[in-house]
This record gives C-alpha cells, sequence and structure tokens, in this order.
C-alpha cells in the first residue's frame, strides 16, 4: 500500500511540474507575442512620423538656437519629455566647437512662447511651442499640446554660451518614437552701425535723413529686415518722422529731423534690430553748426593792376568750420575790371574759398576805382547778406 502511495506522490509532482512548464512555456510565447506585437507598431508609428524643417536661425543675440518643424507624417507627436535634442555650436570666443545635449524645461515643452524661452530657459535646457503656422504666429486649435499631422513645433535651445556670428550650427533632433532629423546652418551675423549723426545749420528746422546721417549694414539681412526702435523717456515729441523705422525707410528718404529753433544740439537714443540680434543703448547725435560771421578789417583794398585781394578784406570767424569750407558766392563782379581766380575769370554766382583769398589766388585786373559784392557761407548756413568792397589805386 505504502508502495502504491508513493508511486501516486511521484506520478502528481510528474504530471505538476510538466502543467507547470507547458504553462510557462505559453506564458514566454505570449510574452514575445506581445513585445514582437508592441516592436512592430512602435516601427509603424516610427514609419508614419516624418518632420520637416520650416526655419533654422539664432535669436536673443544668438543665444537661443530656434528650429521650427513641421509634421509632414501621420503620427501624433506628443511625448515631448523624451525627445532628444542635441546641438554642436561654437562660442564667441572659443577655438573648437562644443557638442551639448539639450534637456526640455518641464514648464516650456509644449506651451512655450518666444518670450517665455528668453526669459525663462537656463543653459542646456529647451522649451517649445506648437503652431498652426509658426511664422505667421498663428497658435495650435486642435488638441493643444499634441503635434498633430501638419501643425507646426518651434524649439528654442538654450545654449551655454554666446554663439560666435556666422559660425556653424548643427542640431540633431529626435522624438520618442525614434524618429529624427539633422540639420545645419549659420549663426545671425548682427547688424553693424555706420552712420547716426546729422549736422543742421542754425536757422534750419528740418532735415529729410538719409543714409549719409543713418545707417546701418547686415551681411545676411535686407535693408527692410533692420528696424530702428526710438527709445527713453525723453525723447522730444515730433523730432523724427516716426519712432519705428527701417533702414529702408531711411534710403526712400521717409525719416524727417524736425529741430526746434531753440535747440543747439539734441541726442535721440534708440535700439536696432534684425530680429535676431538686438543692439541697444545706441545714439543718433544732432549738432547744430554755426554759420561764419564776416567782421573785415576794411573794406577797401588798394590795388595796382593784377595784384591779389588782400586778406583784410574777407576777414571771417567761423567756429566750426576751418577757411576751405568757406565759400564766397560773388553777386556783383566789379563793373570797369575784373576778378580772376588764379587765371580762370569769374562772374555772378562763381565761388571761391577763404582759403583761396589765403593763397593770394583772388586776383583784380582792371582799373580802379571798382567794387565787388558777395555772399558768405559754409555748407550747413546759406549766405544772405552782400558785402562789398571797394578797389582803389594806392594812389587814389
Amino acid at each position: 500500500m505504502e508502495t502504491v502511495l508513493a508511486a501516486f506522490i511521484v506520478i502528481f509532482v510528474i504530471v505538476f511540474a510538466a502543467l507547470s512548464l507547458s504553462a510557462a512555456v505559453i506564458s514566454s510565447q505570449e510574452a514575445l507575442s506581445v513585445a514582437q506585437s508592441q516592436a512592430d507598431a512602435r516601427l509603424a508609428e516610427q514609419g508614419r512620423a516624418a518632420l520637416q524643417v520650416v526655419e533654422t536661425r539664432t535669436v536673443a543675440n544668438r543665444t537661443l538656437v530656434e528650429l521650427t518643424l513641421r509634421n509632414t507624417g501621420s503620427t501624433r507627436l506628443a511625448d515631448f519629455a523624451h525627445w532628444d535634442v542635441i546641438i554642436k555650436s561654437r562660442g564667441e570666443h572659443s577655438s573648437a566647437p562644443q557638442i551639448a545635449y539639450f534637456r526640455p524645461h518641464p514648464a516650456l515643452a509644449p506651451g512655450a512662447r518666444y518670450e517665455d524661452a528668453r526669459n525663462m530657459l537656463a543653459g542646456s535646457t529647451w522649451g517649445a511651442g506648437l503652431f498652426e503656422d509658426a511664422l505667421a504666429g498663428v497658435p495650435e486649435l486642435a488638441q493643444p499640446g499634441i503635434l498633430n499631422s501638419g501643425e507646426e513645433v518651434t524649439l528654442w535651445a538654450r545654449t551655454a554660451h554666446v554663439i560666435d556670428p556666422g559660425s556653424a550650427i548643427e542640431v540633431g533632433v529626435a522624438t520618442e518614437h525614434g524618429t529624427g532629423l539633422f540639420t545645419s546652418f549659420r549663426a545671425n551675423i548682427p547688424p553693424v552701425l555706420v552712420e547716426h549723426s546729422v549736422i543742421v545749420g542754425r536757422a534750419q528746422t528740418q532735415v529729410t535723413l538719409g543714409p549719409a546721417h543713418w545707417q546701418a549694414t547686415d551681411e545676411d539681412d535686407p535693408a527692410d529686415a533692420l528696424v530702428y526702435e526710438i527709445t527713453g523717456e525723453d525723447v522730444r515729441p515730433g523730432a523724427l518722422s516716426a519712432n519705428s523705422f527701417t533702414q529702408a525707410d531711411i534710403g526712400a528718404g521717409e525719416v524727417i529731423y524736425t529741430r526746434a529753433i531753440e535747440t543747439d544740439s539734441e541726442t535721440i537714443f534708440f535700439s536696432l534690430t534684425d530680429d535676431k540680434d538686438t543692439l541697444e543703448g545706441l545714439a543718433f547725435t544732432v549738432t547744430v553748426n554755426e554759420p561764419p560771421v564776416f567782421a573785415p578789417e576794411t573794406d577797401t583794398a588798394l590795388l595796382d593792376d593784377g595784384e591779389p585781394i588782400p586778406l583784410a578784406c574777407f576777414t571771417v570767424t567761423d567756429l566750426d568750420d576751418g577757411p576751405e569750407a568757406i565759400t564766397l558766392t560773388l553777386t556783383a563782379p566789379p563793373d570797369a575790371g575784373a576778378l580772376y581766380l588764379a587765371s580762370t575769370p569769374l562772374n555772378t554766382g562763381s565761388t571761391f574759398t577763404l582759403m583761396d583769398v589765403m593763397a593770394g589766388a583772388l586776383i583784380f585786373s582792371g582799373d580802379a576805382p571798382d567794387t565787388f559784392s558777395f555772399t558768405v557761407s559754409d555748407a550747413y548756413n546759406p549766405g544772405s547778406e552782400a558785402h562789398t568792397v571797394r578797389v582803389l589805386t594806392p594812389e587814389g
């Protein structure tokens, strides 16, 4: 009896072990099948996911890399916390590029705007905003937080350094499905301010500003992308015809400065941007040029025929300009004789400079007595009052 019982127990153990092994094999097969199905699903989603680069650039004075992508696949993308962003860039004062992995900012992926990214992102972090049309600034409308097919996402990544202007940047992005892309571009080159001042005459109240007065250049942006913004709280109302304008507006003669008659000089503060780099704390200066003052020691020249007119008849003082910039315009030539600039005869409307007189190049030829008249001006102040010099012979 005991032998039969022992045999029964052995048979039971064997059967139970066989059943357990069979169940384990079935369970393993089911797990493998589930894993294979999940892998196939991921591969299918990966195959249906696709991203296309819309725009790449640096912004915020080359401290943010901005990358706009469009979902051109059929898979919806939403798990931004598991996106990978890697950027290779070179700092302004670095000799070699750096490769950095960027972590998503928990509050800015997605749902960010440029202002959020500029103000909140720390080094080596990124944020994202979803749009129907990113370049037009149209936000997504359906299913917020999900990048649907046809929608766009803009990534902003804060670098740990200021990127060198014009240097190469390489960006790699991988989504939660493993779909990735790689793109490269060059960092923005900021505008360069070339001219930012004007000189006006004492009586001048209005000037149409041109590139000779106000000009910036930019290697990678056109004139209509260079925007000036007048800043500061103490700007005199009406000083400029507009408080925001472009370099193209200046080139077209659409920016006018109006001076208050009592103003001797003026400083107008402004910023300049190409929408990617901004130069701030800049100053446009207005300087009033004082007119020349005619105060001759004598109005009479004692000359023989062919002698130069003495400088004493043309004593002019000018606080701003040298003798080469003082222009004398003949309004009434001599009646009987003639004036020559060296060997060139002068007529009504002819001009010569105070430097010519100092060099002895203004010659009177003819019989005295005689007279001639002229006005005195500089580049910014036109002459108005005519002055007369009498020519006599030494005997008379």
